[in-house]
């Protein structure tokens, strides 16, 4: 079985994906760059109102005080806003 392959047009296929897949990951590091400045503003947030109020558990939840706020990390674990959907 022989395949013919015409480079002109292999080459015009690859660049096509190429540029599929850079506007996707742009896309993709904007997405980690907002993820990313919510969770470093909840830690920051968390910790000078730890400091503030001398280390004692502020709040109900105090479990949860001690930590971040982690929405943004939940936001990019659900694949489903990432999918890509055709109508």
């Amino acid at each position: 079985m022989t395949i013919d392959i015409d480079p002109a047009n292999l080459a015009f296929r690859i660049l096509a994906v190429r540029e599929q897949l850079a506007t996707e990951w742009r896309v993709d590091l904007d997405v980690l760059i907002a993820a990313n400045d919510q969770i470093l503003e909840s830690f920051f947030d968390t910790n000078r109102n730890r400091r503030n109020a001398g280390g004692a558990v502020v709040g109900a939840g105090a479990e949860e005080d001690w930590s971040f706020v982690r929405t943004a990390a939940n936001l990019m674990n659900d694949r489903s806003r990432f999918a890509v959907t055709i109508s």
